[in-house]
């Protein structure tokens, strides 16, 4: 491979000096040294809201409820209170 500067490069150099500095060594990896093993999580599963409890969603925000307080309610993210009331034709206070 050839650089820029017309001097050859070797990218494994490196690589090489350091595997003649251990040739002799014997390399014991042990369990603690490792890296943890990756924990994966199952994503959550998006729950349908009935057409009844979007209902109820316009209702309370049109009382004057905050999208907060109807989020806590019915375990939803008060985005998602946003969505259906825009859904609804209902427009945000401020």
């Amino acid at each position: 491979m050839v650089d820029g500067s017309g001097q050859h490069h070797n990218p494994f150099a490196p690589l090489s000096k350091l595997l003649d500095v251990f040739k002799d060594k014997e390399i014991v990896l042990r369990p603690d040294n490792s890296l943890p093993e990756r924990v994966f999580q199952i994503p959550a599963k998006q729950k349908r809201l009935s057409d009844e409890i979007k209902t109820q969603v316009v209702e309370r925000y049109k009382a004057g409820e905050t999208a907060l307080s109807i989020a806590a309610a019915f375990d939803i993210h008060r985005c998602t209170v946003f969505v259906i009331i825009k859904k609804a034709g209902v427009s945000r206070r401020k």
